[in-house]
């Protein structure tokens, strides 16, 4: 293993850190790599910031278009403060076929997650490309490969193979671990692991088994629910169940087949999950019949992407879909119109209840990618010869604006890339020459006045502000959101920072229900917390604190679905001097 690490002198625009200002602007700076002519296969980001980009070195090439990359593996670390670690990994036991891509895709098998705790996990296959025997290493940022792991290893062979696999990292909680999840053509699995220690060790908390489903499963996607969950969905075509289940009078399969949308939902604290159940049907529709002609609409479900709704509404699916008008004349004559692409917007309770179903009218055309941003709004991607346009998207689906980066951006394969963090911003990622690296970094789209300080959207103000100075005799703290809402189950923390140790000292912990009812709802808004503050906690003069406050702190009046919290090291405090005379 090679590893050092450079801070970045050659900044085209200086900057302080990569993360945004409150000011809207461009940041820039290029670098130079240590390895010239690497590709760059894949990104992710941790809630902090931090960005993790993995690069390959190519080896094989057909038809001018790379296959393979050799055994070491390039990872760049760009911290929030604008500097990055460079280090690469090569005595590892990653069998050669995971270094090449998935036939039919341009992806090779191999993927890298961040976590908050200053590490990473890169998955990879162990066996051969029609297993799920997944596993995982875990590596800090500095370059240590702490342990490997196990992640997935039910059988899937028999359902022909597994088809995907991915992951989920909990927002701002911790302590909730991650959940792994797969699937083959018509069966699911996941296994939910402990967070992993300093060393990088996990255990299974949960697991499913095999989840036979019955649906030719062409799309999956997961999210972790703010009560402490997991939700897993999945889609594809339900022909099958419906051709049995004659209680559903709303599907008529002699028209043509159905594609559904199903949820599974799992809680931690309980360990209880749900039986799968429909979120959403597609059936053919007629839209026009009479004695000579039949006009039909088959909708063919292509991928979903699900998440939170961080406003508190809670979740949402998007689901990309295949539209084709058919004409039948006389019966016996069908006369197909192009294929046209559509999005729609389903809405959903926590309890799977759906809310709202819409479709996002300007989004019709093929080669977008689309995003939901945690402010609200949608990222929207197109990619198309080499070149790279991105579109900012309200509530609605509506155009908003551009974004800010140049557009287009040059995107040519494994050169370039963007990567979306938790405060809507976009940061790209773009190859200058052999060796140089360009980032760039937009500050968030914002469609309200709405504060980003603390990565939440539903917070309208606290009280210490953020870096105040506090004193022995502060007795309260205030916490406003922007909508009504009721003390739940979860956490508030106060901790002193003990700079140097990596263990900060917890002052002070409580649930929103204790029964000692030390938070309060301020009954002349309904929308403030008032939380007490011991006489002990802000004892120590001269002192950093912060505050965390869990995700299910509180809940949305009216609608019950919980609300997100408030990250480590976010809102943060100062103890006053003491004078002595």
């Amino acid at each position: 293993m090679v590893k050092f690490t450079i801070i970045l002198l050659h900044a085209i625009i200086v900057i302080l850190t990569l993360l945004p200002s409150p000011s809207t602007q461009l940041k820039q700076f290029t670098y130079e790599d240590p390895q010239a002519g690497l590709d760059l296969l894949d990104k992710d980001k941790s809630n902090d910031g931090t960005i993790i980009l993995r690069f390959g070195n190519p080896t094989k090439q057909v038809n001018r278009s790379t296959k393979c990359w050799d055994k070491t593996i390039y990872f760049r670390i760009i911290h929030p403060n604008a500097s990055i670690s460079f280090f690469s990994i090569s005595n590892h036991e990653i069998p050669d076929f995971n270094f090449c891509l998935i036939e039919g895709t341009t992806n090779d098998y191999m993927k890298t997650w961040g976590f908050d705790q200053n590490f990473m996990l890169a998955f990879y296959n162990s066996s051969n490309v029609t297993t799920s025997a997944i596993m995982g290493i875990f590596i800090t940022y500095e370059g240590k490969v702490l342990s490997t792991a196990n992640l997935l290893h039910d059988a899937l062979i028999d359902d022909g193979g597994i088809k995907k696999y991915s992951f989920v990292i909990p927002n701002s909680s911790s302590r909730d671990g991650f959940f792994v999840y797969c699937h083959g053509s018509t069966v699911l699995s996941w296994i939910h692991f402990s967070t992993p220690n300093k060393n990088g060790e996990i255990f299974a908390r949960a697991r499913s088994g095999i989840i036979q489903t019955n649906v030719n499963i062409v799309t999956t996607s997961a999210f972790y629910v703010l009560e402490r969950g997991f939700a897993l969905a999945y889609g594809g075509d339900d022909s099958p169940i419906n051709l049995n289940n004659s209680n559903n009078p709303t599907v008529d399969m002699n028209i043509g087949p159905t594609n559904g949308v199903y949820i599974i939902f799992y809680c931690i604290e309980t360990n209880t999950r749900t039986e799968p159940f429909i979120l959403y049907q597609i059936p053919t529709r007629i839209l026009k019949s009479n004695n000579t002609r039949i006009v039909t609409q088959a909708l063919t479900l292509q991928s979903i992407i699900c998440s939170v709704d961080f406003s508190g509404a809670g979740n949402i699916c998007l689901l990309k879909l295949f539209s084709q008008f058919n004409i039948t004349k006389n019966k016996n004559h069908t006369i197909s119109q192009p294929v046209e692409l559509i999005h729609s917007k389903i809405s959903f309770s926590s309890s799977g209840s759906v809310i709202k179903i819409g479709d996002m009218k300007n989004v019709t055309s093929y080669g977008y990618n689309i995003e939901p941003l945690r402010f609200g709004g949608y990222l929207m991607i197109k990619s198309q010869d080499n070149l790279m346009s991105g579109y900012i998207l309200d509530a609605n689906g509506d155009l908003y604006s551009n974004w800010s980066l140049p557009q287009p951006l040059n995107y040519p394969m494994y050169k370039s890339t963007y990567v979306l963090l938790v405060n809507n911003s976009i940061v790209a990622v773009e190859n200058q020459n052999n060796s140089t690296w360009s980032v760039i970094c937009d500050d968030s789209p914002k469609f309200t006045d709405k504060d980003i300080k603390f990565n939440n959207p539903i917070i309208a103000s606290i009280n210490p502000t953020l870096g105040s100075r506090v004193y022995e005799s502060t007795k309260q703290l205030h916490i406003s959101f922007h909508c009504p809402v009721t003390l739940s189950s979860s956490n508030i923390s106060i901790y002193q920072s003990i700079r140097g140790t990596g263990h900060d000292l917890l002052r002070q912990r409580f649930q929103g229900v204790s029964p000692n009812q030390f938070c309060q709802i301020d009954p002349n808004d309904n929308k403030t917390v008032i939380i007490n503050v011991f006489p002990s906690t802000f004892n120590e003069p001269n002192s950093h604190y912060y505050v965390v406050i869990e995700n299910n702190f509180v809940k949305r009046s009216g609608s019950n679905e919980a609300l997100l919290g408030i990250d480590k090291n976010l809102w943060t405090l100062v103890t006053g001097c003491i004078d002595y005379i």
